[in-house]
């Protein structure tokens, strides 16, 4: 049966299929202002795929990669679905705080390429950077920085995602 470990309070959330799980401050620490009471939805299908969906303006993170927000109809940011696997890390805020793990059936066999934006800080005037890499440089930087750097434990480097695959037919031009 699939479901979700909060590892704060070590309860477990069963998943239905097709309902949503709706995760928020009364899971956690009711007095901490920066969860929202509607943080983030969990949406396990019939044929066992699961979603995660950030509902909050504030952020939320899935394997440590900030969930992406889309601008609706009406010009209003608002949590885009990202398909999400067994065994993966869904926190409430960045900085791995307030961790739930999923206990899916579905496993990632092969990790879904990411796009990240990265925000570095210039040495010489403080001012932030967008710096775009495709996968081949996002693996070299892994493979320079120790994983702790490259999480983003430090407060110079954000790390977000985009739910395509690269390569594919939204980011060809």
């Amino acid at each position: 049966m699939a479901s979700v470990f909060n590892e704060t309070t070590q309860e477990s959330y069963p998943l239905i299929p097709n309902v949503p799980l709706i995760l928020g401050r009364k899971h956690v620490d009711r007095s901490d202002q920066r969860v929202s009471r509607a943080h983030v939805q969990i949406t396990l299908l019939d044929d066992q795929r699961c979603f995660v969906k950030a509902l909050s303006t504030n952020l939320c993170t899935l394997d440590n990669a900030i969930l992406p927000k889309k601008l609706n109809q009406d010009g209003n940011e608002e949590g885009e679905e990202i398909e999400a696997f067994n065994s993966q890390w869904i926190h409430l805020l960045p900085g791995q705080l307030y961790p739930f793990r999923l206990d899916v059936p579905k496993v990632m066999t092969i990790p879904t390429p990411r796009k990240p934006l990265l925000l570095q800080q210039d040495e010489n005037d403080g001012d932030h950077e967008d710096i775009m890499m495709d996968s081949s440089q996002e693996k070299e930087q892994q493979e320079d920085k120790s994983e702790d750097d490259w999480v983003g434990s430090n407060n110079s480097s954000i790390i977000s995602t985009e739910s395509s695959l690269l390569g594919s037919e939204e980011w060809s031009e």
